[in-house]
């Protein structure tokens, strides 16, 4: 009954933080909120808006492809696209954004028997690089409109990214220069077989990297490029529903703040809590005084192309069905194993 109840709670709790967020924005500033959801929009900047968020996802599932290839494993761009998509379709059945990797991580393995460690830990690695390509994308923004208008919390997150994107340089630096050495583990593991045998395969995916900087920076490229979309789709989206929306620049801290707070492993894929944090950064750097509606919408309508890409997620698994299960009594039975 209790765990009932535990995933109940999972799935009613994103629906209760929107609704209070189209509620008390009614209650607000009821007029102008309608004025938002009923003006004429252009649908076709909307749709260009959707097609530039699908390709930043389809771009990060490019540069996944690249750092798997990277470690000499045989990785088809086709597979990549297929385990992105159904991580996409995870996610909603897991805490958070990122909850859709844990999956990827599992089938990625399940394909790779050999190396089943590596090719799992490129998934993390990827979402490092995806990481590290936000933080960048923060830091240019800072540099090009500065700090003097931002609310106290955004400036709080800004601060915390410019020590995340010093540390991450620092990492990757030091990945690039074989200066990462886990060895000096290996005395202490050597007892714990599948610790020490994780530790070597984990070792081995950092000097394929080492070896294949090109990979590594293409990979922090398309990070960055993909985040770049997104902004920018956000923004055409904010500017085909309503005039004075955040500019581009803006919203080039905006996608990442926001991207951010989805991350946090409060609610499947994230909903609600992105919702409420793009309504909070619109209220706070829209030039009109129905921002948080604004950001709201905007949400809203970002989750719409999330869901496309659930259902073709969707759809992938309904024509691999079969591979789907074998997969995951794979994962289940590694578990018990273990």
């Amino acid at each position: 009954m209790k765990r009932l109840l535990v995933r109940s709670l999972r799935y009613v709790l994103p629906i209760v933080i929107v609704a209070w967020l189209v509620i008390d924005i009614q209650r607000r500033d009821a007029d102008t909120f309608s004025e938002l959801l009923g003006q004429p929009k252009n649908y076709l900047l909307l749709f260009v808006a959707a097609i530039l968020c699908l390709a930043g996802f389809c771009l990060s599932f490019v540069r996944w492809h690249r750092l798997v290839v990277a470690l000499d494993l045989p990785f088809r761009l086709k597979d990549a696209f297929r385990l992105g998509f159904l991580g996409q379709m995870l996610g909603f059945v897991s805490l958070g954004s990122v909850g859709g990797d844990l999956f990827k991580a599992v089938f990625i393995a399940r394909e790779q028997q050999s190396r089943r460690a590596e090719a799992a830990v490129s998934v993390f690695v990827d979402r490092a690089v995806g990481m590290y390509g936000m933080l960048i994308l923060i830091c240019i923004a800072v540099l090009t409109i500065g700090v003097q208008h931002f609310p106290p919390l955004v400036l709080r997150v800004v601060q915390t990214s410019l020590v995340g994107f010093s540390l991450g340089t620092i990492v990757l630096a030091a990945m690039l220069l074989g200066w990462m050495d886990l060895r000096w583990l290996h005395g202490r593991t050597c007892q714990i077989g599948w610790l020490h045998a994780v530790l070597l395969r984990c070792q081995s995916g950092i000097d394929h990297y080492s070896e294949k900087s090109s990979s590594l920076f293409a990979a922090v490229l398309m990070a960055v490029t993909s985040h770049l979309l997104i902004a920018t789709s956000l923004y055409f989206a904010a500017t085909a529903l309503y005039q004075g929306a955040p500019t581009w620049i803006e919203h080039c801290v905006i996608w990442p703040v926001g991207g951010a707070a989805s991350a946090l492993p409060l609610t499947p894929a994230g909903l609600g809590t992105f919702e409420a944090a793009l309504r909070y950064l619109y209220e706070h750097f829209s030039d009109v005084g129905i921002g948080g509606g604004i950001g709201l919408v905007v949400a809203l309508c970002f989750r719409g192309v999330t869901v496309t890409a659930a259902l073709i997620g969707f759809a992938v698994y309904w024509t691999d069905r079969r591979g789907f299960t074998d997969a995951a009594e794979s994962a289940a039975l590694d578990v018990d194993e273990d």
